[in-house]
């Protein structure tokens, strides 16, 4: 693992790697990661990670939490608190979401092609409002794809 971290690093933009077992490990990371980002640089305890409905996440308690379909839900109340949902590749609802949260939202975690209901690849006018809404609040936005 230690040299694959190296050449990793050595050809990207991370200066870090995390090495996990499955997706749903490295989403809990990619969670853990949103709040301390948020708790450390904007003092933020309490934000709203948006995802998207008809997402999938994992299968952990945060992942499902995150998971935006209540059929994965179901039986797992009380859901990990602080996650909201959008309409996937649907400008108006992210807006929406962006007014009713504006600096609490700490990061958006998105699927490039979700794959739950179907094949339903990610919209460019779509992903530039993400990152375009991410960048006017310094949230981070993380993709979720293998």
């Amino acid at each position: 693992q230690g040299e694959l971290a190296k050449i990793l690093v050595e050809n990207s933009v991370a200066d870090k790697v995390f090495f996990c077992n499955s997706g749903a490990e490295a989403n809990e990371a990619a969670i853990k990661l949103l709040r301390k980002y948020a708790s450390e640089k904007h003092g933020n305890e309490n934000g709203v990670i948006l995802t998207a409905k008809q997402s999938f996440h994992g299968r952990t308690l945060a992942t499902v939490t995150a998971t935006g379909q209540t059929k994965y839900q179901k039986h797992f109340s009380p859901m990990v608190p602080g996650f909201d949902y959008v309409e996937y590749n649907n400008v108006d609802s992210l807006q929406a979401a962006f007014e009713k949260y504006g600096n609490k939202i700490i990061g958006i975690i998105l699927e490039a092609c979700q794959g739950e209901g179907g094949v339903v690849p990610g919209e460019k006018e779509f992903f530039t409002a993400v990152r375009e809404f991410c960048d006017s609040i310094d949230a981070l936005l993380v993709m979720d794809e293998v």
